[in-house]
């Protein structure tokens, strides 16, 4: 195979967080103090605490780790003992959440590259669909023709049709087996940071009245980060001979993962993602927002794509239904009626996930990803 590597730099434009799954509960493993939120890491705390005490105070105290840690910070020192007392320490960025909070954490890599693979599978995807739009308008409508309300099986092939621009059938013995060519699209995770956390109130806002809906807090990356990591596109060598259908089928396929291919399709989903929240935003309630949204487009260049990541970003960051929208709106909305009566409520995006940054009320996630050549 032959290889080209390339650098990516994903840059948060707004608070950009990755859930991991793991949540913090204020009050029972985790505290704010002297403007931080610490995950308490309770073994440490109760050994520190001993060593400081002596082992008949930790004996003779009911208090939980919890409730020894902030006499433990207060003397505590870095390099002074063999453990840290907290798991994790960030800058409150929207005041004290109440005792009994839950707060979503981060995964250990922040970012990690499956995140930015998936995008530019999206990408590649726009790409494809625009490039021959009757035959992918196609492919959709008979995805959407497959779904039965209240048959969850019928979701599971939904969206194969325009999955398999991207995948193919390779012989395996007495069968085959499902062939994807993303997989010539390589990702590494972070090689370098340059980052720092916060604690961060996102809010999900019904964007038509501007109620608000819910509030959970998050630990997000702040906007000024920098993360780096390493793209590597293969290029197959095939030796069985070409007369062989599969193989032909699978070259033509494989021909999609190249630089060129995904350079426009990050351009066509970049700007699709930016049209479709301008259109949805409305000035007076969200005026910062909606200003924000109209000077992204200034930071698009050859190389470096606004885009939308992670958590509380919605499917229409991750799909191609803002394409689907502004090719076919009828089609659009066919699929929105029949998901809302299979899930029973409406399946849209009604409502966005907001944050405050800089005294500004803006939409979650907004990062630019720059590819260099290496």
């Amino acid at each position: 195979m032959k290889l080209s590597s390339y650098r990516l730099l994903l840059r948060p434009l707004t608070p950009l967080h990755i859930a991991s799954g793991e949540k913090a509960v204020v009050g029972i493993d985790s505290v704010t103090y002297t403007g931080k939120l610490y995950v308490v890491d309770a073994e440490c705390t109760t050994r520190i605490y001993a060593k400081l005490y002596g082992a008949e105070a930790l004996l003779a105290s009911s208090a939980r780790a919890i409730d020894l840690f902030r006499r433990v910070l207060n003397k505590y020192r870095p390099g002074a003992f063999s453990c840290t007392p907290y798991r994790l320490a960030v800058e409150l960025r929207a005041g004290a959440p109440r005792s009994g909070a839950e707060v979503s954490l981060p995964q250990s890599t922040l970012v990690p590259g499956s995140s930015i693979k998936g995008a530019l599978r999206t990408a590649l995807l726009y790409a494809l669909v625009n490039a021959k739009p009757g035959d992918a308008l196609e492919r959709i409508r008979k995805g959407v023709s497959r779904i039965v309300p209240g048959q969850p099986r019928s979701l599971l092939g939904a969206a194969d049709p325009v999955e398999w621009l991207l995948k193919g059938q390779k012989p395996h013995g007495r069968g085959r087996f499902i062939y994807d060519a993303a997989r010539l699209l390589a990702v590494s995770d972070p090689l370098r940071y340059r980052a720092s956390l916060g604690l961060y109130a996102f809010k999900k806002i019904h964007v038509g009245n501007g109620r608000p809906v819910s509030l959970e807090y998050v630990v997000a990356l702040d906007p000024g980060a920098e993360i780096e990591y390493e793209l590597k596109l293969y290029k197959p060598s095939y030796n069985t001979p070409t007369r062989q259908q599969w193989i032909k089928s699978l070259r033509e396929t494989d021909r999609a993962v190249n630089i060129d291919t995904l350079l426009q399709g990050l351009t066509l989903y970049s700007e699709t993602q930016i049209k479709s929240e301008l259109e949805r935003i409305d000035r007076e309630r969200f005026p910062e927002y909606k200003s924000f949204l109209e000077d992204l487009g200034k930071r698009r260049s050859k190389n470096c794509f606004p885009l939308r990541l992670g958590y509380g970003t919605g499917h229409a960051s991750k799909t191609l239904l803002p394409w689907l929208r502004q090719r076919d709106p009828g089609l659009a909305k066919r699929l929105r009626e029949l998901l809302s009566r299979h899930y029973g409520h409406v399946w849209d995006s009604l409502t966005d996930t907001f944050t405050v940054h800089n005294g500004s009320l803006l939409g979650v996630g907004w990062a630019t990803l720059c590819i260099e050549e290496r």
